[in-house]
């Protein structure tokens, strides 16, 4: 008997056909998908259940995990978390109950469920002419959802894209349609893996419509655009990466939030500011952000590293707003606190919560200006990228905020720097160290018990989860599994 995934369908919750555990494929009735997918208001059901998994993996995973296991946050947090196991790399394909099996159940979820759709909503559509276009604009968002969840998947179960000059090495099982009880399941490479990110994402902005106002709730053109900006980083592709940045920035209106805007974009509800591409809705999510940052609850700590990188160029006639968000009116002393995600107001309501950014518009200026550097090409410009993002955190000019530098490698040193300032915290670092090919070096002083940790190393990634590698049994494991076969 074949099991694929510890997954459920949308479509099959709806129908209560799931297994308490693994889903079993020969239980799965065709027939009984394609009388769900019966009117666009199916599509669109099944398309809003993958935000709500996109949702709750990104909440409770995909922000956390990278920066947990970084160098930008301490633990203070009792040794039998599920979280202290990989702030201490003490990593085991047997903690299924853990995020190293959570996050992969989460994002298949997800990579299912938007199958599904790309598989069954066609049919809809030629059986509704007149809603055509809405129909395929399910439909892209299928496509995004799916590159979304892959790219999760890929960071967090293969090696950066550059590990191997020709990303050979393994990447993750890529499913273009819903398995059937003959589907092989295996692992592609990590090549094979991003291009079928990008395909997702090519598919995506092709059926999108052309909305240069769009709610930034739901996936849009801008939206692909900026992911695909950031996968093409990922990959080293400097030259789309840098078209697919400087796209957004110039062709679709959004500005940066004002100073005097930025630290409510993170702590109050429905409050995105201005620069938000696409941020998932947090109606009952960001609740365990907003546990992990609380100032009251001190879960995460920021590190002294970060600390020092933002005391190291502090001005107190300009202060910087990003630094306000780690030392909140006082109430931490000279630890700090992170408020990113967390909610000032009463939150005794549970549908209350702070939107989840998963692209904004500081991210593109960054990926522009890292892109310019590694390609060596208009470092004025990459300059003024960073000027911005200074200015609107200090009130200073942007010409008074322009970084020296004398050559593109010491520019992006500092654009590296500028991006750790920027986006601390919401999900990047662990990327960035293993891309940009550094060792993690932790604060002496931190609770952690791995301090270093040199590049490359098996553990900078999760072992496949056990109950997978034993259900599937063509899977290939990672280094770090326990069990080789």
């Amino acid at each position: 008997m074949k099991k694929i995934f510890n997954i459920q369908s949308v479509a099959l919750v709806c129908l209560g056909a799931v297994s308490c555990n693994f889903l079993e494929v020969e239980k799965i009735g065709k027939s009984d998908i394609e009388s769900f997918y019966d009117s666009p208001e199916s599509v669109t059901a099944a398309v809003t259940g993958c935000y709500s998994l996109m949702n709750t993996l990104t909440d409770k995973y995909m922000i956390l995990y990278p920066e947990i296991c970084g160098d930008m946050v301490t633990m203070n947090a009792a040794e039998s978390s599920a979280w202290s196991y990989l702030y201490n790399f003490d990593l085991s394909e047997s903690y299924n109950a853990t995020p190293i099996g959570f996050v992969w159940k989460s994002a298949y979820e997800i990579v299912l469920n938007a199958c599904e759709v790309i598989d069954y909503a066609p049919q809809v559509a030629e059986r509704y002419p007149l809603r055509k276009q809405e129909v395929e604009s399910q439909i892209a968002q299928a496509h995004y959802l799916r590159a979304l969840a892959t790219l999760d998947l890929a960071l967090c179960y293969s090696q950066h894209y550059g590990y191997t000059p020709d990303a050979s090495h393994l990447g993750v099982v890529v499913m273009r349609s819903f398995p059937n009880l003959n589907a092989s399941i295996v692992r592609t490479s990590a090549r094979e893996t991003y291009a079928f990110i990008l395909e997702d994402l090519a598919t995506a902005y092709s059926l999108l419509p052309d909305d240069k106002s769009p709610d930034t709730h739901y996936v849009s053109k801008a939206a692909v655009e900026a992911l695909r900006a950031r996968v093409c980083l990922y990959m080293e592709d400097y030259e789309q990466a840098l078209k697919s940045a400087s796209d957004v920035i110039e062709d679709y209106g959004f500005s940066l939030t004002p100073r005097d805007g930025y630290f409510d974009m993170f702590t109050t509800v429905n409050n995105r500011g201005s620069e938000t591409i696409f941020a998932l809705d947090g109606y009952g999510e960001s609740r365990d952000l907003t546990k992990a940052f609380d100032y009251q609850s001190f879960y995460l700590l920021p590190s002294k590293k970060l600390l020092d990188i933002f005391r190291a160029d502090e001005d107190s006639a300009h202060p910087d707003v990003r630094y306000s968000l780690l030392n909140y009116d006082g109430r931490t002393g000279s630890k700090g606190c992170s408020m990113k995600y967390t909610i000032l107001e009463d939150v005794s309501d549970k549908e209350k919560a702070v939107d989840v950014f998963v692209s904004r518009l500081s991210e593109m200026y960054l990926i522009r200006a890292e892109a310019l550097c590694a390609l060596n090409r208009n470092l004025d410009v990459a300059a003024g990228d960073v000027a911005k993002l200074r200015a609107r955190a200090t009130g200073l000019p942007e010409s008074s905020c322009l970084p020296s530098y004398g050559d593109a490698k010491e520019l992006a040193e500092t654009v590296e720097r500028e991006r750790i300032k920027e986006l601390y915290h919401e999900g990047f670092r662990l990327w960035d160290i293993t891309r940009l090919r550094e060792n993690l070096e932790r604060d002496e002083a931190s609770t952690a018990k791995v301090k270093f940790m040199q590049y490359p190393n098996d553990d900078f990634i999760f072992p496949i989860p056990g109950v997978e590698i034993e259900a599937n049994k063509e899977i290939q494991p990672n280094p770090n599994n326990e069990t080789q076969r």
